[in-house]
Protein backbone atom coordinates (compact mmCIF):
# COMPACT_ATOMS: atom_id res chain seq x y z
CA UNK A 1 0.00 0.00 0.00
CA UNK A 2 2.72 2.27 0.71
CA UNK A 3 4.48 1.83 -2.38
CA UNK A 4 0.80 2.79 -4.36
CA UNK A 5 0.97 6.14 -2.20
CA UNK A 6 4.89 6.80 -3.43
CA UNK A 7 3.38 6.07 -6.98
CA UNK A 8 7.10 3.97 -7.51
CA UNK A 9 6.88 0.26 -6.37
CA UNK A 10 9.75 -0.36 -3.54
CA UNK A 11 11.26 -3.59 -2.76
CA UNK A 12 9.95 -5.42 0.00
CA UNK A 13 11.15 -7.49 2.99
CA UNK A 14 10.27 -10.57 3.62
CA UNK A 15 6.95 -10.30 6.20
CA UNK A 16 6.88 -6.89 5.15
CA UNK A 17 3.96 -5.30 3.76
CA UNK A 18 0.28 -6.80 3.92
CA UNK A 19 1.68 -10.95 4.54
CA UNK A 20 1.63 -10.51 7.99
CA UNK A 21 -1.44 -8.63 8.58
CA UNK A 22 -3.53 -10.30 7.20
CA UNK A 23 -2.16 -13.60 8.31
CA UNK A 24 -3.11 -12.65 11.64
CA UNK A 25 -6.42 -11.43 10.68
CA UNK A 26 -6.85 -15.32 9.17
CA UNK A 27 -5.82 -16.78 12.63
CA UNK A 28 -8.09 -14.58 14.04
CA UNK A 29 -10.88 -15.45 12.64
CA UNK A 30 -10.14 -19.05 13.01
CA UNK A 31 -9.73 -17.89 16.79
CA UNK A 32 -12.71 -16.75 17.06
CA UNK A 33 -14.70 -19.50 14.67
CA UNK A 34 -13.51 -21.78 17.28
CA UNK A 35 -14.83 -20.38 19.92
CA UNK A 36 -17.91 -19.24 18.76
CA UNK A 37 -18.05 -23.28 17.54
CA UNK A 38 -17.41 -23.99 21.84
CA UNK A 39 -19.82 -21.67 23.10
CA UNK A 40 -22.50 -23.46 20.60
CA UNK A 41 -21.04 -26.95 21.30
CA UNK A 42 -24.74 -29.09 21.60
CA UNK A 43 -24.81 -31.49 24.82
CA UNK A 44 -27.65 -32.89 26.72
CA UNK A 45 -27.07 -34.78 29.89
CA UNK A 46 -31.17 -33.81 30.61
CA UNK A 47 -33.74 -35.11 33.33
CA UNK A 48 -36.89 -33.52 32.65
CA UNK A 49 -40.62 -33.46 32.89
CA UNK A 50 -43.27 -32.46 30.41
CA UNK A 51 -46.92 -32.25 30.52
CA UNK A 52 -49.18 -32.59 26.88
CA UNK A 53 -52.62 -31.86 25.91
CA UNK A 54 -53.43 -35.13 23.43
CA UNK A 55 -56.01 -35.40 20.51
CA UNK A 56 -59.19 -36.73 21.72
CA UNK A 57 -60.86 -38.15 18.54
CA UNK A 58 -60.71 -41.96 18.16
CA UNK A 59 -61.75 -44.81 16.18
CA UNK A 60 -63.30 -47.81 16.89
CA UNK A 61 -63.90 -51.38 16.23
CA UNK A 62 -65.65 -53.77 18.31
CA UNK A 63 -65.99 -57.66 17.49
CA UNK A 64 -67.98 -59.87 19.57
CA UNK A 65 -69.48 -63.17 18.87
CA UNK A 66 -73.04 -62.05 17.58
CA UNK A 67 -71.81 -59.03 15.71
CA UNK A 68 -68.81 -56.20 14.87
CA UNK A 69 -69.19 -52.56 14.93
CA UNK A 70 -67.35 -49.47 14.02
CA UNK A 71 -67.51 -46.08 14.26
CA UNK A 72 -65.72 -43.07 16.07
CA UNK A 73 -66.37 -40.86 18.90
CA UNK A 74 -64.00 -38.36 20.88
CA UNK A 75 -62.91 -37.89 24.91
CA UNK A 76 -63.99 -34.25 25.93
CA UNK A 77 -59.96 -33.92 27.05
CA UNK A 78 -56.45 -35.79 27.20
CA UNK A 79 -53.39 -34.82 28.91
CA UNK A 80 -50.08 -36.95 28.82
CA UNK A 81 -47.17 -36.97 31.81
CA UNK A 82 -43.69 -37.72 31.04
CA UNK A 83 -40.43 -37.99 33.25
CA UNK A 84 -37.00 -39.55 31.90
CA UNK A 85 -34.12 -38.18 30.00
CA UNK A 86 -32.33 -37.33 27.29
CA UNK A 87 -28.07 -38.21 26.24
CA UNK A 88 -26.30 -36.69 23.50
CA UNK A 89 -23.71 -37.86 21.46
CA UNK A 90 -21.69 -35.44 18.90
CA UNK A 91 -18.14 -34.70 17.82
CA UNK A 92 -16.11 -32.21 20.01
CA UNK A 93 -17.03 -28.83 19.02
CA UNK A 94 -19.98 -29.57 16.74
CA UNK A 95 -23.68 -27.81 17.72
CA UNK A 96 -25.31 -30.62 16.15
CA UNK A 97 -25.42 -34.08 17.71
CA UNK A 98 -27.64 -37.45 18.18
CA UNK A 99 -29.71 -37.45 20.93
CA UNK A 100 -31.06 -40.59 22.80
CA UNK A 101 -34.10 -40.75 25.25
CA UNK A 102 -36.38 -42.66 27.90
CA UNK A 103 -39.41 -41.81 28.85
CA UNK A 104 -42.06 -42.83 32.02
CA UNK A 105 -45.28 -41.39 30.37
CA UNK A 106 -48.94 -41.65 31.25
CA UNK A 107 -52.25 -40.45 29.45
CA UNK A 108 -55.80 -39.81 30.72
CA UNK A 109 -58.62 -39.48 28.46
CA UNK A 110 -62.13 -38.11 30.52
CA UNK A 111 -65.42 -36.95 29.84
CA UNK A 112 -66.96 -34.20 31.95
CA UNK A 113 -63.53 -33.89 33.94
CA UNK A 114 -63.83 -37.56 35.21
CA UNK A 115 -61.18 -39.97 33.77
CA UNK A 116 -62.58 -43.13 31.79
CA UNK A 117 -59.50 -44.13 29.79
CA UNK A 118 -56.03 -44.69 31.08
CA UNK A 119 -52.89 -45.89 29.91
CA UNK A 120 -48.75 -46.11 31.32
CA UNK A 121 -46.18 -47.39 29.65
CA UNK A 122 -42.53 -46.35 28.39
CA UNK A 123 -41.12 -44.72 25.62
CA UNK A 124 -38.27 -44.79 23.27
CA UNK A 125 -36.88 -42.12 21.40
CA UNK A 126 -33.72 -41.54 18.91
CA UNK A 127 -33.11 -37.91 16.83
CA UNK A 128 -31.07 -34.95 17.06
CA UNK A 129 -30.37 -31.75 18.30
CA UNK A 130 -28.97 -28.52 16.98
CA UNK A 131 -27.44 -25.66 19.36
CA UNK A 132 -28.15 -22.22 17.88
CA UNK A 133 -26.21 -20.50 20.90
CA UNK A 134 -25.59 -20.55 24.46
CA UNK A 135 -29.98 -19.42 24.88
CA UNK A 136 -31.40 -21.54 21.88
CA UNK A 137 -31.59 -25.43 21.00
CA UNK A 138 -33.77 -27.14 18.67
CA UNK A 139 -34.53 -31.54 18.77
CA UNK A 140 -36.44 -33.58 16.80
CA UNK A 141 -36.80 -37.08 17.70
CA UNK A 142 -39.17 -40.69 16.91
CA UNK A 143 -40.82 -42.02 19.72
CA UNK A 144 -42.23 -45.56 19.99
CA UNK A 145 -44.20 -46.38 22.96
CA UNK A 146 -45.47 -49.50 24.70
CA UNK A 147 -47.72 -50.00 27.88
CA UNK A 148 -50.93 -50.79 29.77
CA UNK A 149 -54.05 -49.38 29.32
CA UNK A 150 -57.83 -49.46 30.85
CA UNK A 151 -61.32 -48.60 29.76
CA UNK A 152 -64.31 -47.63 32.13
CA UNK A 153 -67.54 -46.18 31.20
CA UNK A 154 -70.21 -46.19 34.07
CA UNK A 155 -73.57 -47.28 33.57
CA UNK A 156 -76.10 -45.62 32.56
CA UNK A 157 -80.16 -45.41 32.28
CA UNK A 158 -79.89 -46.46 28.59
CA UNK A 159 -76.52 -48.45 29.20
CA UNK A 160 -74.79 -50.75 31.67
CA UNK A 161 -71.34 -50.34 32.68
CA UNK A 162 -68.65 -51.21 30.71
CA UNK A 163 -64.77 -51.61 31.56
CA UNK A 164 -61.84 -52.97 28.94
CA UNK A 165 -58.41 -53.50 29.68
CA UNK A 166 -55.15 -54.89 27.25
CA UNK A 167 -52.18 -53.10 25.84
CA UNK A 168 -51.37 -49.89 23.79
CA UNK A 169 -48.94 -48.74 21.11
CA UNK A 170 -47.63 -45.46 19.96
CA UNK A 171 -45.64 -44.31 17.11
CA UNK A 172 -44.92 -40.30 17.11
CA UNK A 173 -42.62 -37.20 15.60
CA UNK A 174 -41.90 -34.69 17.82
CA UNK A 175 -40.33 -31.15 17.43
CA UNK A 176 -38.88 -29.58 20.99
CA UNK A 177 -37.71 -26.09 21.27
CA UNK A 178 -35.39 -25.17 24.57
CA UNK A 179 -34.44 -22.08 26.39
CA UNK A 180 -31.54 -21.65 28.43
CA UNK A 181 -32.64 -20.40 31.78
CA UNK A 182 -29.83 -20.98 33.55
CA UNK A 183 -26.72 -23.49 33.46
CA UNK A 184 -28.79 -26.58 34.73
CA UNK A 185 -32.59 -25.29 34.38
CA UNK A 186 -34.04 -25.23 30.97
CA UNK A 187 -37.60 -24.68 29.72
CA UNK A 188 -38.86 -26.68 26.44
CA UNK A 189 -42.05 -26.42 24.25
CA UNK A 190 -42.81 -29.38 22.16
CA UNK A 191 -45.11 -29.70 19.06
CA UNK A 192 -45.81 -33.85 17.66
CA UNK A 193 -47.77 -36.21 15.88
CA UNK A 194 -48.73 -39.71 17.43
CA UNK A 195 -50.56 -42.58 15.69
CA UNK A 196 -51.76 -44.63 18.90
CA UNK A 197 -53.55 -47.99 19.01
CA UNK A 198 -55.49 -49.97 22.17
CA UNK A 199 -55.88 -53.38 22.27
CA UNK A 200 -58.59 -54.12 24.41
CA UNK A 201 -60.45 -57.41 25.83
CA UNK A 202 -64.16 -56.11 27.17
CA UNK A 203 -65.81 -57.39 30.63
CA UNK A 204 -67.76 -59.73 28.54
CA UNK A 205 -64.73 -61.23 26.50
CA UNK A 206 -65.23 -59.71 23.59
CA UNK A 207 -62.55 -57.11 21.41
CA UNK A 208 -62.35 -53.64 21.49
CA UNK A 209 -59.47 -51.55 19.54
CA UNK A 210 -59.18 -47.83 20.03
CA UNK A 211 -56.88 -45.58 17.24
CA UNK A 212 -56.00 -42.17 18.05
CA UNK A 213 -54.20 -39.98 15.25
CA UNK A 214 -53.32 -36.23 15.89
CA UNK A 215 -51.41 -32.99 16.82
CA UNK A 216 -49.78 -32.69 20.56
CA UNK A 217 -48.48 -29.59 22.06
CA UNK A 218 -46.98 -29.47 25.02
CA UNK A 219 -44.28 -27.83 27.86
CA UNK A 220 -41.33 -28.94 30.12
CA UNK A 221 -38.84 -28.31 32.66
CA UNK A 222 -35.36 -29.80 32.37
CA UNK A 223 -32.80 -30.00 34.23
CA UNK A 224 -29.23 -30.86 32.76
CA UNK A 225 -26.76 -32.73 34.91
CA UNK A 226 -23.47 -31.70 33.18
CA UNK A 227 -22.51 -29.60 30.18
CA UNK A 228 -19.64 -32.14 29.37
CA UNK A 229 -19.81 -33.99 26.27
CA UNK A 230 -19.26 -37.08 24.90
CA UNK A 231 -17.45 -37.18 22.31
CA UNK A 232 -17.25 -38.94 19.22
CA UNK A 233 -13.67 -38.80 17.52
Amino acid sequence: MRSLSRGRPQPRSAGAGTGLPWTAVVLALLWAGQTAAAATEFVMRDAEASASVLPTSFDFTLDTPSFSRTGSDHFHAGTELDVGGRYSLSRGGDPFGLVIGIDATSQAFSYDSEDFLFAYGARGSLGGGYAFNDDWSLAGEVGFTYGKTRLNLPGTSAAPAFSASGDYHSVDVRAVALYTVTSHVLVSAQLGYAVTTHDLTTNAGDSLTLTQKGLYIGLGVTWRLSTAPVRLE
